[in-house]
């Protein structure tokens, strides 16, 4: 599939404008069915991204298992983390997101999924 840097750019618009709308859906169903709203619903949602990224970098690791049929290769074939420079930039980000998203979730549970 081709595509141009415009049609490529207003594809990955609306993919991010689509995957952010519909982040906050379980929030509804976790309200009605379990009563966990706002802060309650923050460490369910802190846990499965926790665990879809563990569950990535696991696929990951696989995947170059599979491709080099080594473990050792495949261990130095995944990414480096870089610890010494990105933690400070790393944690930033972090607490940026994690403010971002408590407010978010604060604002679809007080003014409703469309508003919010």
């Amino acid at each position: 599939l081709a595509l141009h840097k415009r049609q490529m750019g207003l594809l990955a618009a609306v993919v991010n404008g689509a995957w952010g709308g519909c982040a906050l859906i379980p929030l509804h169903y976790a309200r009605r069915d379990h009563g966990l709203s706002g802060a309650a619903f923050l460490i369910s949602y802190a846990t499965g991204s926790m665990i879809v990224n563990v569950l990535i970098w696991l696929g990951l690791f696989l995947y170059y298992c599979q491709t080099t049929r080594n473990i050792q290769d495949a261990v130095q074939a995944l990414p480096k983390w870089h610890l010494k420079e990105l933690w400070k930039p790393g944690l930033a980000a972090g607490v940026l997101y994690s403010i971002g998203n408590f407010s978010s979730i604060l604002a679809v549970t007080y003014l409703g999924q469309a508003t919010g």
